[in-house]
């Protein structure tokens, strides 16, 4: 009996999440849509059901010129070590980020054992995918005070 349930109950997915570092930095996410989906077994985690388990999240290095694969795969390297099933592209990476494709593919042949997901949770009910990238450019690219609008007076 006791051999019987040992089998029915398999060990947790392992899973990483990667994230843009442009919105978790610049724009202060703190990854909570993210988080929820992974509780509620919603959007992209539904594949898992009750049996997964976080084993960390990261950011990307930034948007990063012609070195981004290679920056990445240190980046990578923190959670893929950790015996992770699948890494997560974070939903804004996804919507946002001009390299995924070439993350995906390095992903694919640095750690070809760990599944690529694109996506963690879906976009709010009701919003359609353009209004919601806009809405975020519109965030990001908002004129900030910088030191020159300080000294311009001055000089």
């Amino acid at each position: 009996m006791d051999k019987v349930r040992q089998e029915e109950k398999k060990a947790p997915q392992r899973i990483g999440i990667i994230t843009c570092s442009n919105i978790t930095q610049d724009l202060g996410c703190a990854v909570t849509r993210c988080l929820k989906a992974l509780c509620t077994k919603d959007g992209k985690f539904a594949r898992y059901g009750d049996n997964v388990e976080l084993v960390g999240i990261i950011n990307c290095a930034g948007c990063p010129g012609i070195f981004g694969a290679d920056k990445l795969t240190n980046r990578i390297r923190a959670i893929a070590e950790l015996d992770v099933d699948a890494i997560h592209f974070s939903s804004c990476l996804i919507d946002f980020c001009p390299f995924k494709e070439k993350y995906r593919e390095m992903m694919n042949e640095k750690y070809p054992g760990i599944d690529v997901v694109f996506g963690t949770h879906d976009i709010a009910e009701g919003i359609p995918p353009e209004m919601h990238i806009q809405a975020v450019k519109d965030i990001m690219c908002q004129r900030k005070t910088s030191m020159v609008d300080l000294i311009k007076p001055f000089i």
